[in-house]
């Protein structure tokens, strides 16, 4: 029997780059409005409900943006039809995403709100096992450039958090004969 994977995004940008990519909210009916509903509207006699018995493994990248809302729903979907209240129905979900990147997007609400709308505040994370990638695979063709990459989403930069962050030689180029900048500019970065 061949091995299914529902490979899913959270962006729809990102989901286009998968051949025939969905985003979590598409493939699993995730309804938008959690509020309201933490309910998927996935039929336990239907087409999907089908399929998502059948599947072997669920990657879900760039889970780091998406709202706990939506990981609990995908959670009890995969409990009702797979018959099993155990995580995820005793799927195979691998999440991926870089926390230090950018938080849910939670419209009219605070910082402190939209980080405890994070998965990482979620029921289930505590039940997750974690695995921390620390080798750049798109930059190791340029290993200053990648072990630069590293030192910044590591903190390493910075002596606080609203702190200047110099950026090496040669990073800021102008186009059109324009002057590059010196070795002197700064970018402010703010690690909230």
């Amino acid at each position: 029997m061949d091995k299914i994977v529902l490979p899913t995004e959270t962006s729809g940008i990102a989901a286009s780059n998968l051949p025939l990519g969905r985003t979590a909210h598409f493939r699993f009916k995730i309804p938008i409005d959690h509020e309201n509903s933490f309910t998927c509207d996935v039929p336990k006699q239907g087409s999907l409900a089908h399929l998502i018995k059948e599947t072997t493994l669920i990657i879900w990248d760039e889970a780091s943006m998406a709202n706990k809302a939506n990981l609990q729903s995908l959670h009890l979907l995969l409990q009702d039809v797979c018959d099993n209240k155990s995580l995820f129905g005793s799927k195979l979900v691998v999440l991926g995403g870089d926390f230090r990147q950018v938080l849910p997007v939670v419209p009219q609400k605070s910082l402190k709100q939209a980080v405890e709308s994070s998965i990482v505040t979620s029921y289930i994370w505590t039940c997750l096992k974690r695995f921390r990638l620390t080798e750049n695979q798109r930059a190791r063709e340029d290993l200053a450039f990648c072990l630069f990459l590293l030192s910044l989403g590591n903190g390493e930069l910075q002596s606080n958090e609203c702190d200047y962050v110099r950026l090496p030689d040669g990073m800021i180029q102008h186009l059109n004969g324009e002057r590059s900048y010196s070795r002197d500019c700064k970018c402010n970065i703010s690690r909230s």
